[in-house]
């Protein structure tokens, strides 16, 4: 069985940035797709707050929220996902 390094999640809505923290978090790097540009930016935004908030807290170090938050990459067409071990789709349904 094949370790999984890296991760691409497709979809950077309020799942989709969610998940992506939890990964890079959790030491992996993290490739995040989105066909809308601002997407992504609120998505990098609500990261780092989100890791901010435990830097905060003290259940985090600066550090750790810096490297995480650098072990996020993102991309506007699936190919920026590039080789990724495991791939989580997180697109939001059209209502």
């Amino acid at each position: 069985m094949t370790q999984i390094k890296t991760v691409g999640v497709i979809g950077a809505g309020t799942m989709g940035n969610g998940i992506a923290q939890v990964f890079a978090q959790s030491g992996y790097e993290v490739h995040l797709v989105d066909a809308a540009a601002p997407a992504l930016d609120r998505a990098r935004v609500t990261i780092e707050k989100s890791l901010g908030k435990f830097v905060a807290k003290g259940k985090m170090t600066a550090e750790d929220r810096d490297a995480a938050v650098a072990r996020v990459s993102t991309g506007n067409d699936v190919d920026a996902l590039g080789p990724v071990d495991y791939v989580v789709e997180a697109i939001a349904e059209d209502a």
